[in-house]
């Protein structure tokens, strides 16, 4: 079942970053907003934990020095 899409949020993009998301939502037929939905649900995640690791890489080695 289809996730309910009940909010709605603005963002600003440059006018690159607008034209490949443009084209890309062209190419494989689905809106502007689906291709911004799919990227935030495949690559936030990822961002999360990178900086996870990252912050608790900064801090052990803050802790470590001391």
């Amino acid at each position: 079942m289809r996730r309910k899409l009940d909010i709605g949020r603005s963002v600003n993009f440059d006018k690159e970053l607008h034209d490949k998301i443009k084209d890309a939502a062209k190419r494989f037929n689905v809106s502007f907003g689906t291709i911004v939905r799919e990227c935030c649900e495949n690559d936030l995640p990822k961002l999360i934990d990178r900086e996870n690791k990252r912050t608790k890489r900064r801090t052990r080695t803050h802790t470590e020095s001391q």
